[in-house]
């Protein structure tokens, strides 16, 4: 009987003129134009029992679901393997190209050039991440603006400001309001 709101939520397309009616449904934070299609919901539902548990639908949706996945192509794209490597990390400030590398046991000359073969560099992919990551903070309002540099890997808010108006032509405060 308790009603369960995503996080966040992403979407494949681009932001459709009615989205506001999404905002209002869902009452999270969403992204467009994002690789995949994504829900993310509170880490405390895991914790949650489904007392109207239907044997019967759980065998058919799960055969369902594993006839799909077998016909899915389950190689994950390296861009998308990339960027969540690095959103995974930037809090914790070890998202550097020849840390990120490593951890796919390549070298970052490697790295490079298979990111230049999907038409993007490990800096473009650090700053989408850094941008959605932060309007995201800034629209849910449950970070602090001083908070957000850090969460974003940034060593001080200057950074972040300077970069913040290049990705958005403004200031931070008119996300804030």
């Amino acid at each position: 009987g308790q009603k369960i709101n995503p996080v966040r939520l992403s979407f494949q397309y681009a932001e459709p003129a009615h989205s506001d009616a999404y905002k209002k449904h869902f009452q999270c934070p969403m992204l467009f134009d994002q690789p995949t299609n994504t829900i993310t919901l509170p880490i405390n539902i895991l914790g949650v029992e489904n007392r109207k548990n239907n044997d019967y639908l759980y065998q058919i949706l799960k055969e369902h679901a594993e006839n799909v996945l077998s016909k899915v192509d389950v190689q994950v794209n390296f861009v998308d393997e990339v960027r969540g490597m690095i959103a995974g990390r930037l809090c914790h400030g070890n998202f550097s190209a020849e840390e990120i590398a490593a951890s796919l046991k390549i070298s970052k000359r490697t790295l490079n050039r298979k990111l230049n073969d999907e038409n993007t560099t490990y800096q473009a992919i650090l700053d989408s991440i850094r941008k959605e990551m932060a309007i995201s903070y800034l629209e849910q309002g449950e970070c602090s603006v001083q908070t957000i540099p850090f969460l974003l890997g940034y060593s001080d808010s200057r950074g972040f400001l300077r970069a913040f108006k290049r990705w958005t032509g403004g200031s931070v405060k008119k996300y804030t309001m």
